[in-house]
């Protein structure tokens, strides 16, 4: 079957040379070129060799355009008929740019002949290589046109600088929509590569999938771009803002690296009679690095943020360089599951005027299921967490864990205006130091510490079907749960071997509430695990409570997680004296990363462990 789809494609090249044009072809991969389950084109087409399947980030060529299962009208840019070549070796190469337009502009004439978008599109393909574009010259991206390479890893553009952009739309005032860049890596010259994608008036079905840009003044711009989306791209370290949009609703940015700018990771804003920003929607994205805020918002109207970092932002101290900035008229901001560290080591953070983990000038914010982690060197703490002016009229907080380093923190909230309403809803976390008969767990509390000499006879507020884990951070002190104290006004706790529970050492008892009365849940009914060696990826589907670290044979890595849900508790405990147990921040590798509450790597060379809180995409450590 290949040899006869090989011989196939060859005639179809040959017809096309011969017609003295590009390659066409209309593959239905589903139909014509599945080989055990997976598209796959093999032999050598056009002079690009395209042997690979459409599986894996790393693949040669994904081979499905973004908004198509089809490969219809597809030419490759190395078609004698363009003559790219990606022989670019970091100091001389051929300057493409005459070739690779042809490609694109000869793709166009084709949709145009075709009745046009979005019924029809053309793709075009840059096959692995390293293409220069020479200074001062840029590609422009035209109306329905697809561009994707063999994978981020295998296909390059370097560009030579020159003060203009790399990929740029046309500049009429016309719609250019339809079009997307896919499985390619773009490099600029520093600051006189103004954009690596500069793009106006693209109002729909656009993108960037599975991308990197790096190196330009700002790594890509988008004015009037409308239900544009960006999708496990890497845009990172270019000198000034890594993504800039402006006049944009209904953007979507996922999965997503934005780090390392020298100026903000993300800036939105609405210009004086530009577009309204709404439904704007970032998730998933780590904004950690940079020269001033993790994102900036300016007069936008609403944004969605959710499962992202901000850590070390703000490098260069800048006014208005808080990890998360909504500056200007009236918007709604909502933050869910996400982490702010401050790691900063300025000495004196008083003197800058937004040194805070989120700061906004105007209009309603919520935050909820987030860690702000506070633990900077020489005075480098937040400021504030949350600093609202006097345009803020609702505060609403849910379910968010503050963990306090250093003492230099003015507050955790600054309000400038005395009239907005803060709603608080108190944390999953607590502890106590001090013996009580009378333990709160409103709020659905689910997980108390102890570090002291704790005595606990009763509890109150307890919900029916919530679940409490008291435990003990210490392996001093002594912590007792009192077996059916029958304590006035307090619901009783009834221990399943119907004494009182002692613990000397680390470790803890988990609690079971009927709505009058609080049972402790064998380990039978609390689904646990056992490792042995190392892991990027630690199972805890089906709900996994517990997971035991045996280093009897080694020492064990643990650098990220998989299976976990929303509101998950974890607790791992190294139950060996040998050895150490490291448990890696933000390593990057596992399907759910996990934050520590120090920013660093935690290893536990005795008995102990972490617990961990997950907000869905990530895990957090909520105590040490």
């Amino acid at each position: 079957m290949k040899r006869f789809i090989y011989v196939v494609l060859m005639a179809l090249l040959f017809v096309g040379n011969a017609n003295a044009g590009p390659w066409w072809g209309d593959l239905d991969i589903e139909d014509d070129l599945t080989v055990g389950g997976n598209a796959v084109i093999t032999g050598t087409i056009a002079g690009s060799n395209l042997s690979d399947t459409n599986t894996g980030d790393n693949a040669k060529s994904s081979l499905y355009s973004p908004n198509t299962t089809k490969l219809e009208n597809w030419v490759c840019v190395t078609d004698p008929a363009f003559g790219a070549k990606g022989d670019y070796d970091g100091a001389t190469g051929t300057d493409n740019t005459v070739a690779i337009q042809a490609a694109i502009d000869y793709a166009e004439t084709v949709i145009a002949s075709e009745d046009g978008y979005p019924q029809v599109t053309a793709s075009v393909f840059i096959p692995a290589g390293n293409f220069y574009i020479a200074s001062g010259s840029s590609l422009t991206l035209k109306q329905g046109v697809e561009i994707y390479g063999a994978g981020r890893n295998a296909t390059w553009i370097t560009h030579g600088g020159g003060s203009v952009p790399l990929f740029t739309t046309e500049t009429s005032d016309v719609s250019h929509s339809w079009w997307s860049l896919s499985d390619i890596s773009l490099v600029g010259a520093g600051a006189t590569s103004t954009y690596g994608v500069w793009a106006f008036r693209s109002y729909f079905d656009c993108g960037l999938y599975r991308v990197n840009i790096q190196n330009f003044n700002c790594g890509a711009y988008f004015n009037w771009c409308w239900t544009f989306v960006i999708d496990n791209c890497d845009i990172n370290y270019n000198i000034d803002n890594n993504l800039e949009f402006y006049s944009s609703p209904d953007v979507r940015i996922v999965d997503t690296r934005v780090r390392g700018a020298g100026g903000h990771n993300l800036y939105v804003e609405k210009p004086s009679g530009g577009n309204g920003v709404i439904a704007f929607n970032v998730k998933n994205c780590p904004f950690n690095i940079s020269g001033k805020s993790g994102i900036y918002l300016k007069d936008v109207g609403q944004i969605n943020i959710e499962g992202c970092s901000f850590e070390n932002n703000n490098k260069d101290e800048a006014d208005n360089g808080s990890c998360l900035t909504q500056t200007g008229a009236r918007g709604a901001l909502n933050v869910n599951g996400c982490y702010f560290t401050s790691t900063r080591t300025t000495t004196n953070p008083e003197t800058l005027h937004n040194t805070s983990a989120i700061y906004s000038e105007d209009g309603l914010v919520s935050v909820s299921n987030t860690l702000f982690n506070s633990t900077g060197t020489n005075d480098g703490n937040f400021e504030y967490i949350f600093e609202m002016d006097t345009g803020v009229d609702n505060l609403n907080l849910e379910n968010n864990l503050v963990t306090i380093d250093n003492s230099t923190i003015t507050t955790e909230f600054s309000i400038a205006n005395s009239a907005t309403k803060i709603s608080v809803i108190p944390t999953e976390t607590g502890a106590i130091t001090s013996s009580t008969d009378a333990l709160d767990a409103g709020g659905d509390l689910r997980v108390v510490t102890v570090s002291e000499n704790v005595t606990i006879g009763g509890i109150i507020n307890g919900q029916a079907g919530q679940i409490l884990n008291i435990v003990k951070t210490s392996t001093a002190d002594t912590l007792i749960i009192e077996h059916d104290e029958n304590v006035a006004g307090s619901q009783d706790i009834l221990t399943n071997t119907g004494s009182d529970i002692t613990v000397n050492t680390y470790g803890g008892v988990t609690l079971y509430c009927s709505g009058l009365t609080w049972f402790e849940i064998s380990e039978s009914y609390q689904p646990n695990s056992t490792i042995t060696t190392s892991t990027d990826n630690l199972p805890v589907s089906g709900d996994i409570r517990t997971v035991f670290v045996d280093a009897t044979a080694g020492s064990i890595i643990i650098g990220g997680i998989t299976g976990g849900f929303k509101g998950q508790l974890l607790s791992i405990v190294k139950t060996t004296a040998t050895n150490s147990l490291t448990i890696e921040h933000f390593e990057e590798v596992g399907t759910q990363e996990i934050y520590t509450n120090t920013s660093a790597d935690i290893v536990i060379t005795n008995y102990g462990g972490v617990t961990l809180s997950c907000t869905g995409p990530s895990w957090f450590v909520v105590q040490p």
